[in-house]
């Protein structure tokens, strides 16, 4: 990933993660957070894991086993509406016409990741699919996520749905300057 410097020179920047995350209803805990360990750990040894934040579909805003992951990762947790994780069709490897026709979009994991990260966010893992549940990695850089917050009224946080400001200052990820 790249960004500006401040004399206006491109300096690569360590990417943030965002864990994009689908699954059924009443899915476990366990199931999620060994899925989540699992597409994470894929990354490699040498690759930098800087989680900046879990994203979802928001009818799942409220499922343990989501809450869970984000509680061990110690991230915010975003939710989108179906009709904003459809705009990123165009961009999932794996789109999916049977998700589409239940939940109306394309794909949860992958569109939840790219729409967390933003416009500037490429997809790095495609989804990834384990009992029930769907995972992807998109990467990207903490100022695209914090455009992103300010110009797409579906973004939320059930850690602090308060304000977008404070959902931004909760997202960590190095090369933010």
């Amino acid at each position: 990933m790249w960004r500006a410097a401040a004399d206006g020179r491109r300096e690569e920047a360590e990417p943030c993660l965002v864990l994009g995350l689908g699954c059924e209803r009443g899915i476990s805990a366990q199931v999620m957070l060994d899925l989540a360990e699992s597409v994470l750990a894929g990354l490699g040894p040498d690759a930098p894991v800087r989680l900046a934040a879990i994203a979802s579909l928001d009818r799942r805003r409220l499922e343990p086993g989501l809450l869970a992951v984000a509680a061990q990762y110690q991230v915010p947790f975003l939710t989108f509406h179906a009709a904003r994780l459809d705009r990123e069709a165009p961009r999932l490897k794996t789109p999916s016409a049977r998700v589409h026709a239940i939940i109306g979009c394309h794909g949860v994991a992958e569109g939840a990741a790219l729409a967390a990260a933003g416009p500037a966010g490429l997809l790095i893992v495609p989804k990834q699919i384990r009992q029930g549940a769907t995972a992807a990695i998109a990467a990207t850089d903490v100022k695209s996520m914090a455009l992103q917050a300010l110009e797409d009224e579906h973004w939320k946080s059930e850690s602090s749905p308060s304000c977008v400001d404070s959902r931004i200052a909760g997202l960590a990820c190095g090369g933010a300057g």
